[in-house]
């Protein structure tokens, strides 16, 4: 037995072996810091590794004994035995939550079953990836309204020109002068989607226009489906904006021409399946939501 031991630290090596070109083996833990790089025993230069498979296998097949149950194993199985071994201590998965269960790994699986702490502790973990998936949607439509708003100021800026609607530059048209607005100047003026109250007042004014299938196309040649979805992306949460924002995009699909055909093909383009969906699973009290976002869902299948 003393053979196989380090001659550095007298003990039996319990991992990787290492040899010098002369065959004089150490224990990779005394291996590693011996310095300098020479042999203890023969004083030849000592390579960075050169394991001793042979010697490693033989230290490997020596009998050993479980800590914990007393069960005869080998020394290259205790390891895996012990960890594995069902009357090695242990204690419950939530300890850190206060949990004070300390037992055998036999009795582990019966108490957590029943500790109240651990299925806390499962909980936070499913909240905790629920907050991380919200918190990566929330900086993702951030990022999509500050381009919504760099693309706005582009494309207005203060240069005189002949208007249709408001321009981006300007202050947000309110509700009354929304209610004014033809198919082409409604959908202008989403430009301000950043700004809820007109995002709501436009998609409901695009619900009333494009009602009519003469308001339909021009409305969409102004980028209304584009913006409005924009705008449904802009207030994931605000029950107005999802629920006129259907109905104008349910409205804008419909069409059974060639132009009808080819606005649907747009709104699959613009997201418009993406977000009806997104809306009916945020708001499933909103009938309007519900209603008009299954409408807009089936016109696209026929695309």
């Amino acid at each position: 037995m003393s053979a196989l031991e380090c001659p550095i630290c007298l003990e039996l090596p319990p991992g990787e072996v290492h040899q010098c070109t002369n065959g004089h083996c150490y224990c990779v833990q005394c291996f590693n810091v011996i310095s300098p790089r020479r042999c203890p025993e023969c004083r030849e230069r000592l390579p960075r590794r050169n394991r001793s498979i042979a010697q490693e296998r033989v230290i490997g097949a020596l009998p050993a004994t479980c800590a914990h149950c007393g069960e005869a194993t080998t020394r290259g199985e205790q390891a895996e035995h012990e960890r594995r071994c069902p009357q090695r201590p242990t204690v419950c998965c939530a300890s850190e939550l206060g949990c004070a269960w300390a037992g055998p790994l036999a009795e582990q699986a019966a108490h957590e079953a029943a500790c109240p702490l651990v299925e806390c502790q499962r909980r936070m973990a499913r909240l905790q990836a629920e907050k991380e998936t919200v918190q990566a949607e929330k900086e993702t439509l951030q990022a999509e309204n500050e381009a919504l708003r760099a693309a706005a100021e582009e494309a207005g800026g203060r240069r005189q020109r002949q208007r249709v609607g408001a321009a981006p530059h300007d202050a947000p048209p309110g509700a009354e002068a929304v209610m004014r607005m033809g198919a082409v100047a409604a959908a202008a003026a989403l430009y301000y989607a950043f700004w809820q109250p007109t995002a709501e007042a436009v998609c409901m004014r695009l619900t009333d226009l494009c009602f009519e299938e003469g308001n339909r196309q021009p409305a969409a040649d102004a980028g209304g489906l584009e913006a409005v979805v924009a705008a449904m992306r802009a207030h994931p949460q605000a029950t107005g904006v999802q629920e006129y924002g259907c109905t104008a995009l349910a409205n804008m699909c419909c069409g059974d021409d060639a132009a009808g055909l080819a606005r649907r093909q747009r709104a699959v383009q613009a997201g418009v399946v993406g977000a009806v969906a997104t809306a009916m699973q945020a708001h499933p009290q909103s009938q309007l939501v519900q209603s008009f976002g299954q409408q807009a869902h089936d016109l696209l299948q026929r695309v």
